[in-house]
């Protein structure tokens, strides 16, 4: 598998060309801003000009007099660059010359004829040029309007072209070192600010790839300086090591529970055979200590057989296979299955389960469940009646088993319900423990629950509920 990029490089590279773009984008509007503010103000000062010239040569009858402007200004008659010349020319409404500023003469040259208008010009529009010797120059030229907005001739006012290209030159140098290094100062920041992110996270990543199963009591500790979204990564990786801590705990437990309940069968077992083997017996004291060795042997399928319902349901991450079911059909069926041994222990076996109790679920693990209540309700019952009833409720379909024995202690209800536990006073009844674990699994595994509750006058009253649609 590649090595992933580390964090801070993908936000610099990411974040850096995003930055990167902006800024080119910023200093290239900033740069057309200015070139076209200059080109717009080298026009205007050429058009202000043309404008006086409108106004004193156009007299108010309409007739063009090119001798009412005054003609004797410095920049009208000298050509040096440090009085800013404007050439400016005068032009009847046949094209003919009429009159030039004395610049003009200056230069045998010059254009005498109306060059391109410019009134129309776009506005990222270059200067309109001409080349006059080694210099270039830049040119207005608009119509003379009399009162009636009719043309009665032209003006054309030129000058030279100031130094832009160089400031626009100059400009674009410096924008592109000063966002150049402002681009730099970002991507510091950047860095520094993905570097307070990581460090928490990466404080927390070096705490927990030092966890073991040995250590996992340990909590990952918040970083001081953590945002909420960091401190809310501790607190659920914190809650996931809880998770884990618990499910390891309780997987010993179960390991060595389950290897105390079969290790005192086993060895009973054992000392059965031991005891056949040291010298000959007659048939029938075989026979006997066969009948022994298939009730201890019985007693171990059980132990096995809800260990690996148990261990299914838990492994299960799909939803069960749910089909119709009916909870009453069940209960009557185990009941009368259950009845030969409530009849060889002398218990009253009474089942109320007429009517359907119809549901989804899956049928072998609830008729696992089902018997298992049963089976607990005769074993721990040693007089009196135990009775099985089954029906429909508040959109749940319920079994209810109870009995007249010792019942559970309030006290002890909560605990009944984990695996190989048991009630002190039923230690010496054999059993595994996870009659009711299995039977509480069954059902949560149904969306239900199983409440234990106390039978009148005593004993314990169980029931399984799940509802009615899966």
């Amino acid at each position: 598998m590649a090595e992933r990029p580390p964090f801070r490089r993908r936000l610099l590279v990411r974040l850096g060309a995003a930055l990167a773009i902006a800024l080119t984008v910023l200093g290239g509007a900033v740069w057309c801003g200015a070139a076209v503010w200059s080109a717009t103000e080298a026009r205007r000062a050429l058009r202000l000009e043309a404008a006086a010239v409108q106004a004193d040569v156009v007299a108010p009858d309409g007739r063009l007099v090119p001798e009412a402007y005054y003609w004797d200004e410095p920049h009208h008659r000298f050509d040096a660059e440090r009085i800013d010349p404007f050439f400016l020319q005068v032009f009847g409404p046949d094209g003919r010359l009429l009159r030039a500023s004395d610049n003009v003469a200056l230069f045998d040259a010059f254009p005498d004829r109306v060059l391109a208008p410019t009134t129309d010009e776009a506005l990222l529009a270059p200067l309109s040029t001409f080349r006059l010797g080694r210099r270039d120059l830049y040119h207005v030229t608009e119509p003379l309007l009399d009162a009636r907005g009719a043309a009665v001739g032209t003006v054309q006012v030129a000058r030279y072209i100031p130094p832009l290209q160089a400031g626009l030159g100059r400009l674009a140098a410096g924008l592109a070192l000063g966002l150049g290094l402002s681009l730099a100062a970002l991507l510091a920041l950047v860095w520094a600010v993905g570097g307070r992110v990581v460090r928490p996270l990466q404080a927390i990543t070096a705490h927990a790839a030092g966890l073991s199963a040995a250590t996992l009591g340990e909590r990952v500790p918040v970083p001081t300086g953590a945002d909420r979204e960091t401190a809310a990564l501790a607190a659920a990786l914190n809650g996931s090591l809880e998770r884990l801590d618990g499910a390891f705990a309780e997987m010993k437990r179960f390991t060595a529970n389950a290897a105390h309940e079969l290790q005192t069968p086993l060895t009973v077992l054992r000392g059965h055979v031991e005891v056949a083997l040291r010298r000959e017996r007659s048939p029938d004291a075989y026979r006997e200590t066969l009948r022994l060795l298939d009730g201890e042997v019985d007693g171990m399928v059980r132990t096995v057989r809800g260990l690996l319902a148990l261990a299914r349901l838990d492994a299960s991450v799909e939803p069960l296979a749910a089909e119709p079911v009916d909870l009453a059909r069940i209960a009557r069926e185990e009941a009368e299955a259950a009845r030969p041994l409530a009849v060889a222990r002398g218990l009253a076996l009474g089942v109320h389960a007429d009517g359907p109790a119809p549901s989804r679920g899956h049928p072998d693990l609830l008729r696992e469940a089902v018997r298992t209540l049963l089976d607990n309700a005769l074993k721990y019952t040693p007089r009196g009646h135990v009775a099985v009833a089954a029906g429909t409720r508040d959109g749940h379909a319920w079994v209810a088993v109870e009995d007249s024995g010792p019942g559970i202690a309030p006290e002890h209800r909560a605990h009944a319900t984990d695996r190989f536990w048991r009630a002190p006073d039923v230690q010496h009844v054999p059993g595994s423990g996870l009659g009711l674990a299995l039977a509480d699994r069954v059902a949560r595994s149904h969306g239900g629950r199983l409440d234990l509750a106390s039978a009148d006058p005593h004993g314990l009253r169980v029931v399984l509920s799940i509802p009615t649609t899966l």
